[in-house]
C-alpha cells in the first residue's frame, strides 16, 4: 500500500497523541517554526540579489506570521511548493529516524 507523505498523521510516531492538548499544540508549533525557517532559507537561496534585499526589508518590518505567510505565498510562487517539499522531507527523515517506516512511503515532488 502506497501511502502520501505528506497526508500521513506522525502524532502516533512522535508519541504526541498521550500529550495533553497544549503540550501537543506547543510541540507542533515548534515543528511548523523549524519547518517555515527551512523554507524561507530554501526560497532566499533561489532569489536575485535584488529579490532578497526586498525580502529582507519586508521582514524587517516584522510582519504578523499570517501576513508574513500570505505575502510569501501571493509574491513568490514557489514557496507552497518549497513548503511541501521541506514537509515531506521532514516527514520522511522522520519516519526513518524512529524506525516507523514499514509502509512504502510515496513522496511527493
Amino acid at each position: 500500500m502506497s501511502h502520501n507523505i505528506l497526508h500521513q498523521n506522525l502524532s502516533k510516531v512522535f508519541g504526541i497523541d498521550g500529550l495533553s492538548l497544549e503540550e501537543q499544540a506547543a510541540f507542533l508549533s515548534e515543528i511548523g517554526d523549524v519547518v517555515f525557517q527551512s523554507s524561507l532559507v530554501r526560497l532566499v537561496s533561489t532569489l536575485s540579489e535584488e529579490q532578497q534585499v526586498a525580502l529582507e526589508q519586508y521582514l524587517d518590518s516584522e510582519p504578523e506570521p499570517e501576513v508574513l505567510l500570505a505575502h510569501l505565498l501571493e509574491h513568490y510562487k514557489t514557496f507552497e511548493n518549497i513548503i511541501a517539499e521541506v514537509v515531506a522531507s521532514f516527514k520522511d527523515d522522520a519516519l526513518k529516524v524512529l524506525g516507523a517506516n514499514d509502509a512504502p512511503i510515496q513522496v511527493v515532488e
